[in-house]
């Protein structure tokens, strides 16, 4: 006869892995994970999400609570690591955004202009936040974060709650997407920090050619508002760029679970 009291613990065990595979996504996922947020908020839609998601799972994998508590402690790392792993494919992209913006500070002279960050919970840029905040309702919008709940969802199709191996090209993979935060960056950055660059350069002939001119005091706030204006103009570009930005992030988290596997 089965004992009722071990099949609950059975159960109970499942929906404690499932709930900490979206917990892991709330995380580190950018606007998922804002401070902005409460923390019961997050821990709730975690628990919801995991309603829901149970009767499903149960139906599909048997889970036996482990008689070791290492064995319970390697569970509970594998299941956040699935749900770590995929938004920090995501975080990548805004870390790369806000990079940008410091570079772009860097040039137009807003270093020593910090701002809070609601997303992250730290002081940043100003030309980072600003893109950031473009960047997080551009990915509400495509409904971002429905696709991350989404494929995380995905993974119950073939990775059962417990088991987790990320093979060789998985690592190549998200090593390789860590790496292209600064490419990423420096794209974004290059139609701003190019033509501050060019600005300079007529600067210093003008430096040479008109010693009285004071360049500091002049080339400062021109360069503020050639930086200013080339923002402006280059937000559609943006926009665009974000997006397949976006796209290629989840094509990533796509690549990573074929090669995360049982």
């Amino acid at each position: 006869m089965v004992n009722p009291l071990l099949v609950l613990t059975d159960y109970t065990y499942l929906f404690i892995l499932i709930v900490l595979r979206y917990a892991g996504l709330f995380i580190v996922t950018p606007i998922l994970s804002s401070g902005a947020y409460p923390r019961r908020m997050k821990a709730a839609a975690a628990f919801w999400l995991a309603v829901a998601t149970a009767p499903v799972i149960a139906n599909s994998y048997e889970v036996v609570f482990p008689d070791h508590p290492l064995l319970v402690a390697g569970d509970v790392l594998r299941e956040l690591s699935i749900g770590l792993v995929i938004g920090f494919l995501v975080l990548l992209i805004f870390s790369s955004i806000q990079l940008a913006g410091q570079v772009i500070d860097i040039k137009m002279g807003f270093l020593i202009v910090n701002v809070f960050d609601p997303v992250s919970d730290v002081q940043g840029p100003v030309t980072g936040q600003l893109k950031n905040i473009l960047a997080s309702i551009l990915f509400l919008t495509i409904n971002g974060h429905l696709m991350l709940i989404r494929a995380l969802y995905s993974t119950y199709n073939t990775l059962p709650p417990g088991e987790m191996i990320i093979a060789q090209q998985g690592w190549q993979l998200f090593f390789r997407a860590a790496g292209d935060i600064f490419i990423i960056a420096f794209m974004i950055a290059l139609p701003v920090v190019g033509t501050i660059f060019m600005t300079d350069i007529i600067f210093g002939f003008l430096a040479r050619s008109i010693p009285q001119i004071n360049i500091f005091i002049v080339g400062l706030p021109f360069k503020i508002l050639i930086g200013v204006l080339i923002l402006l103009l280059s937000t559609t570009m943006f926009m665009q760029y974000f997006v397949g930005l976006f796209e290629n992030a989840f094509s990533q988290i796509a690549e990573m679970i074929e090669y995360i596997s049982p």
